[in-house]
C-alpha cells in the first residue's frame, strides 16, 4: 500500500444506512432547525457546524481507524537482508517438524508437540525418523512470535514473527502483519457475519517467512 492508494474509509455495506437512512434523517434535522433560527450568519455558521458534526457521526471512527492502519501498512510484510542456509532450526510458531525436515530437507527441527506441549528434536537418520525430547532448543536460529494479535491502535492489531539468531541476538528476518477490525456502523451488520478484519499484507501476499530466510544447508 503506497500513498497514493490509500483509501481514507473501511465503510463497505455502511454506506447503504448512512445514504437511505441517515442523510434523509440530517437534512430533516437541518431543515427542522433552520425554521427556529433567524435568518443571518449566525444562523449558517450554526447550521455548518451541525452539518459537520452530523456527516462525522457514522464515518469518523471508521476514518480514524483506516489512517493508522494505512501508516502500519507502509512498514508490513516481510523484513531481512539476506537467505541464510542453516541445518535447522527451533520452531515454537508452526510445530513443522516432520514437514520441515522431510518436505523441506532440512536436518532437523525442534518443536514443541501440539498435544502434550514437550520440547523435541525431529530428525531423520538413515530413513527413518528419530525424535529426541529436550529440556531447551539447541538450535541457533529460533522462529517464534515476537506479538501475537497486540492492540496497536484504535481496532488496529499487529502480529509480528521473527527469526532470531540466538548467538547474536538478532532479528535477522521479521514479518508483519497488522489487521483493522470495522467501526461501530459497520459493526452493527458484520457482527452477523464473524467477520475477521481486512489485513496487510492480504493472506495471498504475506509469503512464508521461515522457508524465505532458512534454507536447507544440504537437502537430504
Amino acid at each position: 500500500m503506497n500513498s497514493t492508494s490509500e483509501p481514507i474509509f473501511g465503510i463497505t455495506l455502511g454506506w447503504l444506512p448512512i445514504l437511505v437512512i441517515w442523510l434523509p434523517l440530517c437534512v430533516w434535522l437541518l431543515r427542522k432547525i433552520a425554521l427556529g433560527l433567524e435568518p443571518g450568519p449566525f444562523k449558517w455558521a450554526i447550521l455548518g457546524l451541525l452539518g459537520v458534526a452530523f456527516a462525522a457521526i457514522p464515518v469518523a471512527d471508521d476514518a480514524y481507524i483506516q489512517w493508522h492502519f494505512n501508516r502500519l501498512c507502509r512498514d508490513a510484510g516481510m523484513h531481512y537482508e539476506k537467505k541464510i542456509a542453516v541445518d535447522g532450526f527451533y520452531d515454537s510458531v508452526l510445530s513443522s517438524g516432520y514437514e520441515m525436515v522431510e518436505k523441506r530437507g532440512f536436518r532437523f527441527v525442534e518443536h514443541r508437540k501440539q498435544v502434550s506441549g514437550k520440547l523435541e528434536r525431529v530428525e531423520r537418520v538413515g530413513g527413518e525418523w528419530r525424535v529426541t525430547e529436550l529440556d531447551r532448543p539447541t538450535a541457533r536460529y529460533h522462529y517464534k512470535y515476537l506479538s501475537q494479535h497486540e492492540p496497536i491502535a484504535f481496532r488496529v492489531r499487529k502480529v509480528e514473527k521473527a527469526v532470531l539468531d540466538t548467538e547474536t541476538n538478532q532479528v535477522v528476518g521479521r514479518q508483519l502483519i497488522y489487521t483493522r477490525y470495522p467501526g461501530w456502523l459497520d459493526g452493527l451488520w458484520l457482527g452477523f457475519f464473524d467477520a475477521r478484519g481486512k489485513q496487510c499484507p492480504t493472506s495471498d501476499k504475506q509469503g512464508h517467512l521461515l522457508t524465505t530466510v532458512l534454507t536447507p544447508t544440504v537437502k537430504q
